[in-house]
């Protein structure tokens, strides 16, 4: 079964952005900053989809589009544009096994500050694949 936020944190882990899954590239929702969770992090967490296209009972070519929101926390909100807007560039030259199209589905949106006044960011990943 496919997980999109996974197979893209995964995806980007491995570009040369300085992300780690499951160290600052972490599947969920946000969480606060402490001893398990750094300052600088990368959240992704599947958002679902519209309904499939091109299902119909004799069409096996049935395409699921998944959303997936990816929210940036990042010390300093130059540093934090400059990595939620490599990470856009990176979704738009990229593709990954088993999906058809990876995009971004817009641009980056910065976000109001948390509570500890650490840059936030996010930005929506649309991902194709077929059932």
């Amino acid at each position: 079964m496919a997980q999109p936020a996974l197979d893209l944190l995964n995806h980007l882990a491995g570009l040369g952005l300085d992300l780690t899954v499951g160290t600052n590239a972490l599947l969920g929702l946000v969480r606060p900053a402490g001893d398990r969770v750094p300052q600088n992090a990368l959240f992704a967490a599947d958002a679902g989809g519209p309904e499939p296209r091109n299902r119909d009972v004799a069409n096996t070519g049935e395409l699921r589009v998944s959303m997936v929101t990816l929210r940036l926390r990042w010390r300093g909100a130059v540093a934090g544009s400059t990595k939620i807007h490599a990470i856009r560039d990176a979704l738009t030259a990229t593709s990954i096994a088993g999906y058809q199209d990876v995009s971004a589905a817009g641009e980056p949106r910065q976000m109001p500050d948390d509570e500890n006044g650490l840059s936030m960011w996010m930005l929506v990943a649309r991902m194709v694949r077929s059932a």
